[in-house]
């Protein structure tokens, strides 16, 4: 076995205590040999003296887009994978900086799964695909036959499969790696999920843990932290209403509609759930361990 872990890194300074713990997980948990591909966009000396300070790390610059979020996220994913293939994998896996294994035995458990017509694997919440890219493991035979996209297109879309998809596998569609699951579905192949294995619901959830074999924060690309004023400005329940509120618009307003206000929503939507990323972020990094074993007892 021979995995390449890609992952993007566009870090803030706030966010090297962050990458820290997940470099720091990433080397405790994974006994496979492994080459982490780092991919650096503008990246600050600090980022850098951190990333070229472990060995297993490739760092990689990132060619510059106009895109944004999610395709902007993909475009450099991309990249990386691409360059990661070069190398002669037997697997890849997609991170985030706010997402890291928690077993030591996780790359054999993954790999393992993926057996036979069964494909690849990714992150699920109660059924629900989200996250794809805190943990997208593919074999490097699955890659090459296919040559699959993270993003799903307007063919996509629009083919009969992708409606019989759509209702087999709920899932966010707009996400980096949603092609992924996609093309194994139209290829007739199987994708095993790894699903959320500590307590919670998807009321403004931060801090999951999936097949408790790997941890996604979630946010850490989205959010700043906010100021002392701007936590209290804003009570935890009304957040909690006003999440409540956002997620059974996403249920039940058309796609269409919500692509053309997203532009004016964000902002909005960003600042009621940032104070609660902010508590688990802070919960996470005060003390890794004690965080990550009260997620697992409540699972």
């Amino acid at each position: 076995m021979k995995l390449g872990i890609v992952v993007a890194y566009l870090l803030k300074e706030e966010n090297l205590e962050l990458l820290d713990l997940h470099l720091r997980k990433i080397l405790q948990m994974t006994s496979a040999p492994y080459t982490i591909y780092a991919g650096v966009r503008r990246p600050t000396s600090a980022l850098l003296d951190r990333l070229e300070a472990e060995p297993r790390i490739t760092t990689i610059p990132l060619l510059e887009t106009d895109l944004s979020n999610s395709a902007e996220h993909s475009f450099y994913l991309e990249q990386l994978i691409a360059r990661a293939m070069k190398d002669d994998p037997t697997h890849v896996v997609t991170m985030h900086v706010d997402s890291f294994p928690i077993r030591p035995d996780w790359v054999e458990t993954i790999a393992a799964r993926l057996s036979g017509d069964t494909v690849l694997a990714t992150l699920s919440s109660g059924g629900f695909l989200n996250g794809y890219s805190a943990c997208l493991f593919f074999g490097r035979d699955f890659w090459a036959k296919y040559r699959p996209k993270l993003l799903l297109d307007a063919a996509d879309r629009s083919s009969v499969e992708y409606g019989r998809f759509a209702r087999e596998y709920p899932h966010h569609d707009e996400e980096t790696g949603a092609g992924y699951v996609f093309r194994a579905y139209a290829s007739g192949k199987q994708v095993a999920l790894l699903e959320r294995s500590s307590a919670g619901d998807d009321v403004g959830q931060f801090g999951s843990i999936h097949g408790d074999l790997v941890f996604h924060l979630g946010g850490a690309f989205r959010y700043e932290r906010l100021s002392e004023e701007e936590r209290a400005a804003t009570s935890w329940s009304r957040r909690k209403t006003l999440i409540v509120a956002k997620n059974r618009v996403k249920r039940w307003v058309p796609k269409t509609i919500r692509r053309r206000t997203r532009r004016l929503t964000r902002p909005l939507i960003t600042s009621w759930e940032r104070p609660l990323y902010d508590q688990a972020r802070r919960e996470l990094l005060n003390d890794p361990e004690r965080y990550l074993e009260r997620l697992r007892e409540a699972g």
